[in-house]
């Protein structure tokens, strides 16, 4: 089995048509197989404004991207045996102490079945929300990150820890547990983690995950002499694209703040997250180095969610013929998908549109950067996806 480099010239023709469209400022393209290098095209630019171009070196911001990678971490204490999976979050965060739970508009003690555990943090079962208006627990989420985001405006954000802390004190919105729900789980494990390894958690992500696997322009903040490689956001409007520079999740500067989004505040380069996705697909090694054990890399990425809460995971529509666990997708039923798989392949986006895959069935690794706002995985994904799987021989 291989894969045909003609192929995959396909995706060049996809970027260039949805620039040509006026939908892309720029985006970028790196497929590997069989832990080699196979193809890559970069198309557009970083930033309009100042003429840069969508290149290798460009840092993008990764939003939830960003998750994966958090996951990556808590794997590394879970297999030294130093952070138990069914250990209660309140045992590392005491603001997830006697949580309450919405319901019916009345905030009430959550039901004796269990607290809040380390596991449901990584597969979103704890219960937690992101901000919003939709639900109880949802506004009073947005009321907190208002109140942060004013905070780090004055100079007085929280630290990693507070944050968490104070995500916890929120209602629920259902019992840990019992459903699914996208939210600020990743934030939260990156407090964990700064508790169960003793350090902050970008320095204990740089040690043990980043730094081995050389992804040197990957971190929660940018070095001033790097500033210049990072990509324009933009906004989609009915007038075109337009720079977006609003704040999203609290998301810190690019001198960084106390507060180290494990869900969504992470630099990296097309490059760099490259190594990150070769290493998923191939068994937990990277160029000699065992980042994690075959069965700690087994776990990672097996689907974690029972019928309850898969239910719950089957209104996210794009989604569908996939599970979740370990702040991952992962491919259960490729027939059911609206984008080409294969069982077994996980992965992630985020908000600005980046995008990654590993699937070690076909020993391929695809990783896809663009910087447009409310994106996630959207049509142009698919369509590089489709591209990507058709070239397989």
């Amino acid at each position: 089995m291989g894969i045909n480099r003609e192929k995959l010239q396909g995706m060049t023709a996809v970027l260039e048509r949805e620039i040509g469209k006026g939908t892309l400022a720029g985006g970028g393209v790196l497929v590997f197989h069989r832990g080699e290098e196979q193809f890559s095209a970069f198309r557009g630019f970083a930033s309009r404004e100042s003429g840069a171009p969508m290149a290798r070196d460009t840092i993008c911001r990764m939003y939830s991207m960003s998750k994966p990678l958090t996951s990556a971490a808590a794997m590394v204490l879970y297999e030294r045996g130093d952070l138990d999976l069914m250990a209660p979050v309140e045992a590392f965060l005491p603001g997830f102490k006697n949580q309450k739970v919405a319901v019916g508009g009345r905030l009430e003690p959550v039901p004796s079945l269990r607290p809040c555990l380390v596991k449901d943090l990584l597969d979103m079962t704890a219960g937690l929300t992101y901000p919003g208006t939709q639900t109880v627990a949802e506004w009073h989420m947005d009321k907190l990150f208002r109140q942060v985001k004013s905070e780090q405006d004055a100079g007085k954000g929280p630290s990693t820890l507070e944050m968490a802390n104070r995500i916890g004190e929120q209602p629920l919105e259902f019992a840990p547990g019992q459903g699914w729900k996208y939210s600020t789980c990743a934030d939260v494990l990156g407090a964990v983690i700064e508790v169960a390894s003793g350090q902050r958690f970008g320095e204990f992500l740089k040690e043990q995950i980043l730094d081995p696997l050389g992804m040197l322009d990957t971190g929660f903040s940018v070095p001033e002499e790097k500033r210049s490689c990072i990509a324009q956001v933009y906004e989609l409007t009915p007038q075109g694209l337009i720079p977006h520079s609003g704040c999203h999740l609290c998301v810190g500067p690019v001198e960084g703040t106390g507060f180290e989004s494990g869900g969504a505040g992470l630099f990296s380069t097309i490059q760099d997250y490259g190594r990150f996705a070769r290493m998923l697909t191939l068994g937990g090694a990277f160029e000699g180095k065992q980042i994690l054990s075959r069965k700690t890399w087994e776990f990672m990425r097996s689907p974690a969610l029972n019928d309850t809460q898969l239910a719950c995971f089957d209104h996210w529509l794009t989604l569908e013929g996939f599970s979740y666990g370990n702040l991952m997708r992962v491919c259960l039923f490729p027939g059911q998908s609206y984008m080409p798989s294969t069982p077994g392949e996980f992965g992630w986006d985020g908000w600005l549109g980046v995008h990654f895959l590993a699937d070690p069935a076909e020993e391929l690794s695809f990783v896809f950067t663009m910087q447009r706002a409310n994106c996630g995985t959207i049509e142009i994904t698919r369509k590089l996806r489709a591209v990507l799987y058709s070239a397989l021989d």
